[in-house]
Formats: C-alpha cells, structure tokens, sequence
C-alpha cells in the first residue's frame, strides 16, 4: 500500500483513475474496499499507466502489477499455447493461392473488445484479484477487487490464449473460416463472392459465444488490402499467385524518424538502443533482403559493447541502410512457388601460369527437377584479376568463386525472381561471407556488398551450402571442360561483360557500412 503514490505526472495520474472509474461502471471492478476489513489472506497488486505514443496521438494504458505482489512467481503451467504469427497466416495464405486457382480473395481482421475484460476471475481467486490505485484527488491509494482478468498476470494470459485458441478451433471445425488467431486479432480470408456472407457468419459466430468485437473504425470490410497485427497484407495479386506483406506507413515514417533523431544527436544510450532493435527487428520481417538483418546485428553490439551511447561510422552507416529499406519498402512476397527452389552451381579455376585460361569462371543452374537449365563458361582477363588483387596477392581463387556466384545470380535474375535457390559453392571461405554478409578484405567486401543488393532487388530468398569439388557439376565449366553440361550455353562474351560491370560496379562504390 506505501508503494501505491504519484507517479509525478498529473497527467498519468488522472487518466489511471479515471480508467480504474470507468472499470468501475463497467461492473469490471468492485468497490473501493478498506484494505483493513479485507480478509487477513488477501493479496493487494498495484495499479499504474504508462504512456504510450504513437505519432501525434499519446494513452495511458493500465498496469497491474502482479509480479511485485508475488502472485505471478506462483503460476506454473505444463503446457504452452502456440500463437499464430504472421508465419501461420502467410502459410494459409499461400495454401489458398495453391488451391483456389485464380479466383479472388479478400480479408479482414476482426478484433475483440476489451479482450481480458470479457472473462471473469473464478471465485476461488478472488482472494489475490485486489488492486490499489492512487487517487489524485486525495492523494491516498484505493483498493478495487477485480472481477474480469487483469492486464498484468500471466495466468490472465495463458487461460486468455486457450479460449482464444478454442474460438479459433471452433471456427474452423463448425463454420470452415479460413482464419488466424493471434491474441485477440483473427485475420479472417474469404473468396470475393462470399465475403458478405463470412462477415455475417463471423459476427454471428461471437454473438453467439458472448463476445463483443470492435465496431466502428476499427470494423473495416473485407478488401484486397488490410491491415492485420501491425502489418499491411495485400492480395491484390492473387489472380497471379502472389501476396505482399509490407509494414504499414505509419509504422515506417514513425521509424524513420526516430533513426533520424539517433543519426542527428549521434547517440543511442543502452536501454535505447534495446528499444531500438524491437522496433527494427519487427520491421525487418516484412523486408526483403539480408542487409538489414545485418543492421540489427550492429545495434545489438552497440547496445552491449559497454563503449557508451556515442555511435561510431559502422553503426551509423547500418542505420542508413535501414532507414533507406524502410523508405524503398519493398514489401515481403509469397507466391505459389515459393517452396519450389532452384539449384545454382558456382566454381571458379585459377591458373595464372596458363596464358589461354589463367582464371575461369563456371556456373550451371539446375531446376526443381534437378534437370540443368543453363549453363556459364568463361575466363577472366588479366584486367579482370588486377581488379581482384593480382598479382599484389599472388592467389585469388576466393575472390573469384565469389565473383562466379554473382555473375551466374545476374545472368540468370530472371529464372530467380521472386523464388527460393539453394547455391552450392565448392569453396568455405566464400560460402561463409555469403552467409554472414561481412568480408574482411577489399574487393570481397565490395562484392559482398554487391550481392546482397542482387538478392533484395530481385527479391529471392537464397541458402548458401558448401558441395564438395568432386560433386560440384560447375567444376568442368571453370576448367573450359563442357562434357559433363547439356543445358544451353550462355554466350561467353555477355557473361564476360557482366563481371567486367559487376567489378566495375564493387569499385566505384563506397566499400559498403556492413563490412567496415
């Protein structure tokens, strides 16, 4: 009860009682009760607000506080609720855009209102269900007993997510609702034709059961683009066998800003910086591209390097990157060939003491049959090498094998587009740069640079794996050795000219942030 005061904004203060008043009529709360008639056994949990903003707008959201009080150290439970994440709406989705051919759909999210509030505490609980909250007009704590779940005890969440779930089940098993569940959210999916008769049966599902759903602004109709935990979901595409998942507006300009507020004042204290990467964290999840996966990796050092909260040029040089993926938003895509992947084959030879092919490159891409496609066999001319590093490193087989990959993931961007590949490469140090993103050395970590760039633009989702040289099909191409190939040759003088621009291209950019 001491620890029940101000909490020095008036502001706070009033909105928390005025709230705890408004539970109060709601018939959510009983009392006030005097905390010395209570029953001797009786747990008292404080209540508290934080504010939280977003953009121009600020509310106070209530807080009760059982850990303090010791009730949530007593909670232990054997099993687990698994939520339905983004994920599980992305794979019913592109089960649909498998199965439903190019007929449209539409989608909607439906939340409930005041989703804790619409169950009860069990009577047997209602011992440890008491609240205090500081009354601003007397200065003094109040203690309200709780009749519908806190906001703030984790048996409130785990009991919350199994009826949740059970809403999900019975949907799904009694109505056949293509939906997710996630928390009090349910994106709800239905075919263009049928999408006023899943409105009216959603809704007449929870009247049924008892629960109240927001109306009003927050009840959009079915559409071809809304807005579901955070996110935008886009099926305007579907007769084409595509859906986008991109981070709404509002969430981008907001991050955008506060990265501008960090690159202007150039600090980023811990705590901040803890802050920082959740927010970027679940915003990359609806980027493409590895790069800033990367960046998230640079403010995590930040924020546990001990150095300070001034940022130096390498993290400053990732939040740009960022910020510039935030304003491009490619949007993340999922389509009907998604799990469908390609399979690239990269070597490259190095021979310098054969005048006729000191420095091959090969490639052969190979479809989801495992039939070859199409294939590259070319050599590198000393220009080529002197632009590698020879003959100042007398070998440069890594940078080479390097090279192979990007050349052979533009010659063929067409074929990758918008689809998964497996590229198998026969040397370590290559495949583990690819992997990381980062090299130590120049021109590596320009090409590095180079691509991941190819990868977000063409929007394909790759996987690095090493295969040995005696597996590797690319092996015979590097070496002018065409036995083993039947797919069709790319010519070799537009192969070549796409190394000379990709060579071109790593040395007259700057050596990228990520690798300094």
């Amino acid at each position: 009860m001491r620890s029940v005061r101000s909490s020095g904004d008036a502001f706070i203060d009033s909105e928390v009682y005025r709230k705890t008043l408004e539970e109060l009529e709601s018939g959510w709360l009983e009392g006030p009760h005097d905390p010395d008639v209570l029953p001797q056994d009786s747990v008292i949990s404080r209540r508290f607000g934080i504010l939280q903003s977003s953009g121009d707008t600020a509310k106070v959201r209530l807080i009760d506080d059982f850990s303090a009080s010791g009730v949530n150290s007593t909670v232990q439970v054997n099993s687990c609720t698994k939520l339905h994440t983004l994920d599980v709406a992305a794979a019913l989705i592109l089960k649909l855009l498998r199965d439903s051919g190019a007929s449209g759909w539409v989608g909607k999210t439906i939340d409930l209102s005041a989703a804790y509030r619409q169950l009860g505490v069990a009577p047997e609980s209602r011992w440890v269900s008491f609240v205090a909250v500081y009354d601003p007009s007397t200065k003094s704590p109040k203690v309200y007993s709780m009749k519908a779940l806190p906001f703030g005890a984790s048996r409130s969440v785990y009991s919350f997510l199994r009826v949740a779930h059970s809403l999900w089940w019975l949907g799904c098993t009694a109505l056949k609702l293509p939906w997710t569940n996630f928390f009090d959210d349910f994106i709800t999916l239905a075919r263009t034709e049928e999408a006023a008769s899943v409105e009216v049966v959603a809704g007449q599902f929870f009247k049924l059961l008892g629960w109240c759903v927001y109306d009003g602004e927050k009840d959009l109709p079915f559409s071809t683009r809304f807005k579901a935990l955070g996110i935008e979901i886009d099926l305007s595409d579907w007769s084409v066998g595509v859906a986008r998942f991109a981070n709404t507006n509002k969430r981008s300009v907001e991050l955008v800003a506060t990265i501008d507020a960090i690159l202007r004042d150039q600090k980023l204290p811990h705590q901040a910086a803890l802050a920082l990467r959740g927010r970027m964290q679940f915003a990359h999840a609806q980027l493409w591209g590895r790069a800033s996966k990367l960046c998230l990796n640079a403010v995590t050092a930040h924020a546990y390097s001990g150095d300070g909260p001034a940022i130096g040029p390498h993290l400053i040089g990732c939040l740009e990157i960022f910020k510039r993926s935030l304003e491009e938003s490619r949007p993340r895509e999922i389509s009907v060939w998604w799990d469908v992947p390609f399979f690239l084959f990269t070597d490259a030879s190095f021979e310098p003491a054969n005048a006729s092919w000191p420095c091959g490159i090969g490639g052969v891409l190979v479809g989801p049959d495992g039939k070859q496609i199409a294939a590259i066999s070319f050599c590198l001319d000393m220009c080529d090498l002197e632009s590698l590093g020879y003959p100042a490193r007398s070998r440069v087989i890594f940078e080479a094998e390097l090279l192979a990959l990007i050349v052979c993931f533009k010659v063929w961007k067409r074929q990758l587009h918008h689809r998964p590949c497996v590229m198998y490469i026969d040397n370590n140090a290559t495949r583990d740069v690819s992997i990381s993103g980062r090299a130590r050395t120049s021109p590596a970590s320009d090409l590095v640079a180079e691509l991941l760039l190819s990868e977000d633009r063409n929007c394909t989702n790759t996987w690095f794996a090493r295969v040995p040289s005696a597996s590797n099909i690319a092996d015979g191409p590097s070496r002018n050795d065409l036995t083993e190939i039947y797919a069709k040759l790319v010519p070799a003088d537009f192969a070549k000219l796409v190394a000379k621009k990709v060579l071109a291209s790593a040395a007259s950019s700057p050596r990228s942030c990520l690798d300094l």
